[in-house]
Protein backbone atom coordinates (compact mmCIF):
# COMPACT_ATOMS: atom_id res chain seq x y z
CA UNK A 1 0.00 0.00 0.00
CA UNK A 2 2.87 2.33 0.78
CA UNK A 3 4.33 2.03 -2.74
CA UNK A 4 0.91 2.73 -4.31
CA UNK A 5 0.59 5.83 -2.17
CA UNK A 6 4.03 6.89 -3.36
CA UNK A 7 2.83 6.76 -6.98
CA UNK A 8 -0.09 8.99 -6.00
CA UNK A 9 2.29 11.45 -4.36
CA UNK A 10 4.52 11.51 -7.45
CA UNK A 11 1.52 12.20 -9.71
CA UNK A 12 0.58 15.11 -7.44
CA UNK A 13 4.17 16.38 -7.47
CA UNK A 14 4.33 16.33 -11.28
CA UNK A 15 0.98 18.12 -11.57
CA UNK A 16 2.06 20.88 -9.20
CA UNK A 17 5.50 21.26 -10.81
CA UNK A 18 3.84 21.48 -14.23
CA UNK A 19 1.38 24.15 -13.08
CA UNK A 20 -1.59 22.03 -14.18
CA UNK A 21 -4.91 22.16 -12.34
CA UNK A 22 -6.62 19.05 -11.00
CA UNK A 23 -9.49 19.37 -13.48
CA UNK A 24 -7.04 19.28 -16.40
CA UNK A 25 -5.03 16.39 -14.95
CA UNK A 26 -8.17 14.23 -14.56
CA UNK A 27 -9.86 15.25 -17.83
CA UNK A 28 -11.58 12.29 -19.53
CA UNK A 29 -10.08 9.94 -16.92
CA UNK A 30 -12.11 10.21 -13.70
CA UNK A 31 -14.35 12.39 -11.57
CA UNK A 32 -13.14 15.29 -9.44
CA UNK A 33 -13.83 13.35 -6.25
CA UNK A 34 -11.94 10.26 -7.44
CA UNK A 35 -8.93 12.30 -8.50
CA UNK A 36 -8.86 14.21 -5.21
CA UNK A 37 -8.87 10.91 -3.32
CA UNK A 38 -5.92 9.68 -5.42
CA UNK A 39 -3.81 12.74 -4.63
CA UNK A 40 -4.71 12.39 -0.95
CA UNK A 41 -3.65 8.74 -0.95
CA UNK A 42 -7.15 7.45 -0.21
CA UNK A 43 -7.68 5.69 -3.53
CA UNK A 44 -5.44 3.25 -5.36
CA UNK A 45 -4.58 4.29 -8.91
CA UNK A 46 -5.12 1.74 -11.67
CA UNK A 47 -2.82 1.23 -14.65
CA UNK A 48 -5.27 2.78 -17.13
CA UNK A 49 -5.87 5.73 -14.82
CA UNK A 50 -2.14 6.34 -14.50
CA UNK A 51 -1.64 6.26 -18.28
CA UNK A 52 -4.53 8.68 -18.82
CA UNK A 53 -3.34 11.13 -16.15
CA UNK A 54 0.24 11.07 -17.46
CA UNK A 55 -1.05 11.92 -20.93
CA UNK A 56 -2.89 14.91 -19.47
CA UNK A 57 0.30 15.94 -17.65
CA UNK A 58 2.25 15.73 -20.93
CA UNK A 59 4.77 13.21 -19.62
CA UNK A 60 5.42 9.82 -21.18
CA UNK A 61 5.40 6.65 -19.14
CA UNK A 62 9.09 6.14 -19.98
CA UNK A 63 9.97 9.62 -18.71
CA UNK A 64 7.83 9.11 -15.62
CA UNK A 65 9.66 5.89 -14.74
CA UNK A 66 13.16 7.11 -15.61
CA UNK A 67 12.91 10.44 -13.77
CA UNK A 68 10.59 9.66 -10.88
CA UNK A 69 10.48 5.88 -10.62
CA UNK A 70 14.14 4.85 -10.64
CA UNK A 71 15.37 3.86 -7.16
CA UNK A 72 16.99 6.92 -5.63
CA UNK A 73 19.84 4.93 -4.07
CA UNK A 74 20.92 3.34 -7.35
CA UNK A 75 20.49 6.58 -9.29
CA UNK A 76 22.71 8.45 -6.83
CA UNK A 77 25.20 5.57 -6.80
CA UNK A 78 25.59 5.56 -10.59
CA UNK A 79 25.84 9.35 -10.69
CA UNK A 80 28.55 9.20 -8.03
CA UNK A 81 30.61 6.65 -9.96
CA UNK A 82 30.29 8.76 -13.09
CA UNK A 83 31.48 11.84 -11.20
CA UNK A 84 34.45 9.93 -9.76
CA UNK A 85 35.34 8.66 -13.25
CA UNK A 86 35.98 12.23 -14.38
CA UNK A 87 37.85 13.12 -11.16
CA UNK A 88 39.84 9.90 -10.88
CA UNK A 89 43.28 11.53 -11.01
CA UNK A 90 42.48 13.19 -7.68
CA UNK A 91 43.64 11.15 -4.66
CA UNK A 92 40.48 11.93 -2.69
CA UNK A 93 38.31 10.72 -5.57
CA UNK A 94 40.36 7.53 -5.80
CA UNK A 95 39.91 6.75 -2.12
CA UNK A 96 36.20 7.52 -2.33
CA UNK A 97 35.79 5.19 -5.30
CA UNK A 98 37.68 2.36 -3.63
CA UNK A 99 35.65 2.78 -0.42
CA UNK A 100 32.47 2.61 -2.51
CA UNK A 101 33.71 -0.50 -4.29
CA UNK A 102 34.63 -2.20 -1.01
CA UNK A 103 31.21 -1.48 0.48
CA UNK A 104 29.51 -3.05 -2.57
CA UNK A 105 31.83 -6.05 -2.53
CA UNK A 106 31.17 -6.64 1.17
CA UNK A 107 27.41 -6.94 0.61
CA UNK A 108 27.61 -8.48 -2.88
CA UNK A 109 25.16 -11.30 -2.16
CA UNK A 110 22.49 -8.81 -1.05
CA UNK A 111 22.96 -6.34 -3.91
CA UNK A 112 19.93 -5.32 -5.94
CA UNK A 113 20.45 -5.95 -9.71
CA UNK A 114 20.85 -2.20 -10.29
CA UNK A 115 23.52 -2.01 -7.60
CA UNK A 116 25.21 -5.12 -8.97
CA UNK A 117 25.51 -3.50 -12.39
CA UNK A 118 27.25 -0.50 -10.77
CA UNK A 119 29.58 -2.96 -9.03
CA UNK A 120 30.46 -4.59 -12.36
CA UNK A 121 30.95 -1.17 -13.95
CA UNK A 122 33.52 -0.29 -11.30
CA UNK A 123 35.39 -3.54 -11.89
CA UNK A 124 35.45 -3.23 -15.67
CA UNK A 125 36.37 0.46 -15.72
CA UNK A 126 38.79 0.73 -12.82
CA UNK A 127 40.49 -2.64 -12.26
CA UNK A 128 43.17 -1.82 -14.83
CA UNK A 129 43.99 1.44 -13.05
CA UNK A 130 43.91 0.01 -9.51
CA UNK A 131 44.71 -3.71 -9.94
CA UNK A 132 45.84 -4.11 -6.33
CA UNK A 133 42.73 -2.56 -4.82
CA UNK A 134 39.87 -3.33 -7.22
CA UNK A 135 39.49 -6.97 -8.18
CA UNK A 136 38.61 -8.14 -11.68
CA UNK A 137 35.28 -9.79 -12.36
CA UNK A 138 35.68 -13.35 -11.11
CA UNK A 139 34.89 -16.65 -12.81
CA UNK A 140 32.27 -17.26 -10.13
CA UNK A 141 30.55 -13.95 -10.90
CA UNK A 142 30.61 -14.77 -14.61
CA UNK A 143 28.93 -18.11 -13.91
CA UNK A 144 26.21 -16.34 -11.92
CA UNK A 145 25.42 -14.27 -15.00
CA UNK A 146 25.36 -17.38 -17.19
CA UNK A 147 22.96 -19.08 -14.77
CA UNK A 148 20.72 -16.00 -14.74
CA UNK A 149 20.46 -16.00 -18.53
CA UNK A 150 19.87 -19.76 -18.76
CA UNK A 151 17.13 -19.50 -16.14
CA UNK A 152 15.33 -16.78 -18.10
CA UNK A 153 15.74 -18.37 -21.53
CA UNK A 154 12.42 -18.34 -23.35
CA UNK A 155 11.08 -15.57 -21.11
CA UNK A 156 11.25 -11.79 -21.24
CA UNK A 157 14.64 -10.14 -20.66
CA UNK A 158 14.77 -6.54 -19.43
CA UNK A 159 17.21 -3.62 -19.37
CA UNK A 160 19.16 -4.77 -16.33
CA UNK A 161 19.52 -8.30 -17.72
CA UNK A 162 21.05 -6.95 -20.91
CA UNK A 163 23.18 -4.44 -19.01
CA UNK A 164 24.78 -7.08 -16.78
CA UNK A 165 25.47 -9.35 -19.75
CA UNK A 166 27.06 -6.46 -21.65
CA UNK A 167 29.37 -5.80 -18.68
CA UNK A 168 30.53 -9.39 -18.34
CA UNK A 169 30.42 -11.16 -21.71
CA UNK A 170 33.80 -9.67 -22.62
CA UNK A 171 35.44 -11.93 -20.02
CA UNK A 172 33.49 -15.12 -20.68
CA UNK A 173 35.04 -18.13 -22.35
CA UNK A 174 33.85 -19.07 -25.82
CA UNK A 175 31.42 -21.77 -24.65
CA UNK A 176 29.62 -19.51 -22.17
CA UNK A 177 29.59 -16.63 -24.64
CA UNK A 178 27.99 -18.83 -27.28
CA UNK A 179 25.44 -20.11 -24.77
CA UNK A 180 24.54 -16.53 -23.81
CA UNK A 181 24.11 -15.46 -27.43
CA UNK A 182 21.95 -18.50 -28.19
CA UNK A 183 19.74 -17.67 -25.20
CA UNK A 184 19.33 -13.98 -26.06
CA UNK A 185 18.93 -14.11 -29.84
CA UNK A 186 16.98 -13.84 -32.05
CA UNK A 187 15.09 -10.87 -30.58
CA UNK A 188 11.82 -9.44 -31.85
CA UNK A 189 11.78 -5.71 -32.50
CA UNK A 190 8.70 -5.19 -30.33
CA UNK A 191 9.11 -4.39 -26.63
CA UNK A 192 12.78 -3.43 -26.84
CA UNK A 193 13.53 -0.20 -24.98
CA UNK A 194 16.14 2.30 -26.11
CA UNK A 195 18.30 1.36 -23.12
CA UNK A 196 18.04 -2.31 -24.04
CA UNK A 197 19.19 -1.46 -27.56
CA UNK A 198 22.31 0.20 -26.13
CA UNK A 199 23.14 -2.76 -23.94
CA UNK A 200 22.51 -5.24 -26.76
CA UNK A 201 24.84 -3.27 -29.02
CA UNK A 202 27.43 -3.36 -26.27
CA UNK A 203 26.97 -7.13 -26.15
CA UNK A 204 27.78 -7.26 -29.87
CA UNK A 205 30.93 -5.16 -29.43
CA UNK A 206 32.07 -6.88 -26.25
CA UNK A 207 31.69 -10.36 -27.73
CA UNK A 208 33.26 -9.57 -31.12
CA UNK A 209 36.38 -7.97 -29.64
CA UNK A 210 37.70 -10.96 -27.62
CA UNK A 211 36.86 -13.40 -30.42
CA UNK A 212 38.78 -11.28 -32.94
CA UNK A 213 41.69 -11.18 -30.49
CA UNK A 214 41.51 -14.96 -30.27
CA UNK A 215 41.45 -15.25 -34.09
CA UNK A 216 38.33 -17.40 -33.72
CA UNK A 217 36.93 -16.88 -37.22
CA UNK A 218 33.99 -19.25 -36.78
CA UNK A 219 32.75 -17.44 -33.68
CA UNK A 220 33.34 -13.98 -35.16
CA UNK A 221 31.31 -14.85 -38.23
CA UNK A 222 28.52 -16.28 -36.08
CA UNK A 223 28.34 -13.04 -34.08
CA UNK A 224 28.37 -10.90 -37.23
CA UNK A 225 25.50 -12.98 -38.63
CA UNK A 226 23.50 -12.18 -35.47
CA UNK A 227 24.45 -8.50 -35.77
CA UNK A 228 23.23 -8.29 -39.36
CA UNK A 229 19.94 -9.98 -38.48
CA UNK A 230 19.30 -7.32 -35.82
CA UNK A 231 19.99 -4.12 -37.72
CA UNK A 232 17.02 -2.45 -35.99
CA UNK A 233 19.08 -2.34 -32.79
CA UNK A 234 21.71 0.03 -34.21
CA UNK A 235 20.35 1.52 -37.44
CA UNK A 236 19.56 4.83 -35.71
CA UNK A 237 22.92 5.12 -33.91
CA UNK A 238 25.92 6.39 -35.83
CA UNK A 239 28.12 5.57 -32.83
CA UNK A 240 27.29 1.87 -32.86
CA UNK A 241 27.28 1.71 -36.65
CA UNK A 242 30.81 3.15 -36.66
CA UNK A 243 32.04 0.75 -34.00
CA UNK A 244 30.53 -2.28 -35.70
CA UNK A 245 31.86 -1.16 -39.10
CA UNK A 246 35.33 -0.76 -37.60
CA UNK A 247 35.29 -4.33 -36.25
CA UNK A 248 33.94 -5.72 -39.52
CA UNK A 249 36.57 -3.89 -41.60
CA UNK A 250 39.34 -4.98 -39.24
CA UNK A 251 38.17 -8.58 -39.34
CA UNK A 252 37.97 -8.47 -43.15
CA UNK A 253 41.54 -7.15 -43.24
CA UNK A 254 42.74 -10.00 -41.02
CA UNK A 255 41.12 -12.48 -43.41
CA UNK A 256 42.15 -10.92 -46.73
CA UNK A 257 45.05 -8.48 -46.11
CA UNK A 258 43.14 -6.11 -48.39
CA UNK A 259 44.53 -2.60 -47.87
CA UNK A 260 41.13 -1.10 -48.74
CA UNK A 261 39.82 -2.36 -45.38
CA UNK A 262 42.57 -0.44 -43.57
CA UNK A 263 41.65 2.69 -45.49
CA UNK A 264 38.05 2.29 -44.31
CA UNK A 265 39.27 1.91 -40.72
CA UNK A 266 41.34 5.08 -41.04
CA UNK A 267 38.24 6.95 -42.22
CA UNK A 268 36.33 5.66 -39.18
CA UNK A 269 39.11 6.71 -36.79
CA UNK A 270 39.29 10.18 -38.33
CA UNK A 271 35.52 10.54 -38.07
CA UNK A 272 35.63 9.72 -34.35
CA UNK A 273 38.46 12.20 -33.82
CA UNK A 274 36.64 14.93 -35.73
CA UNK A 275 33.61 14.60 -33.46
CA UNK A 276 35.88 14.67 -30.40
CA UNK A 277 35.77 11.00 -29.39
CA UNK A 278 39.52 10.46 -29.20
CA UNK A 279 39.10 7.98 -26.33
CA UNK A 280 37.35 5.50 -28.62
CA UNK A 281 39.69 6.07 -31.57
CA UNK A 282 42.76 5.61 -29.35
CA UNK A 283 41.27 2.43 -27.89
CA UNK A 284 40.70 1.12 -31.41
CA UNK A 285 44.31 1.83 -32.41
CA UNK A 286 45.61 0.05 -29.31
CA UNK A 287 43.22 -2.82 -29.90
CA UNK A 288 44.41 -3.30 -33.50
CA UNK A 289 48.01 -3.23 -32.34
CA UNK A 290 47.35 -5.99 -29.78
CA UNK A 291 45.51 -8.14 -32.33
CA UNK A 292 48.20 -7.76 -35.01
CA UNK A 293 50.85 -8.68 -32.43
CA UNK A 294 48.73 -11.78 -31.66
CA UNK A 295 48.75 -11.18 -27.92
CA UNK A 296 45.53 -13.16 -27.57
CA UNK A 297 42.67 -12.43 -25.20
CA UNK A 298 43.26 -10.10 -22.28
CA UNK A 299 43.06 -11.07 -18.61
CA UNK A 300 39.79 -10.61 -16.74
CA UNK A 301 38.59 -6.99 -16.61
CA UNK A 302 41.62 -5.87 -18.64
CA UNK A 303 39.90 -4.93 -21.89
CA UNK A 304 38.50 -1.66 -23.11
CA UNK A 305 34.85 -2.41 -22.33
CA UNK A 306 31.91 -0.74 -24.02
CA UNK A 307 29.60 -0.49 -21.01
CA UNK A 308 27.95 2.95 -21.01
CA UNK A 309 29.46 4.76 -18.07
CA UNK A 310 26.30 6.86 -17.85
Amino acid sequence: MENKKLINEIVKQIRIESGIKQKDARKNVMSADAYSRIENGKKEITWNELIGILENLNISLLEFVSIYGEPVLTHNLRDKVRQLFYEIEDITAQEELIALYESLEEKYLELHPNEKSVYFDIKQIFHQKFPDRINPITKKELQEVVKLVKKKQGHQFFDEDYRIVSQTILDMDKEDMELILNCLFPIEQANISENSKKYLNNIFLNSLTPMIKAYDHTMVEKIFSIVKEHKFLYQDSYFYRLNLSYLECFYNFLKTNNIVELEKINDILRTLEIIGDEETSNAMREEMKEVLEKKGRSKLSSNYAMINKT
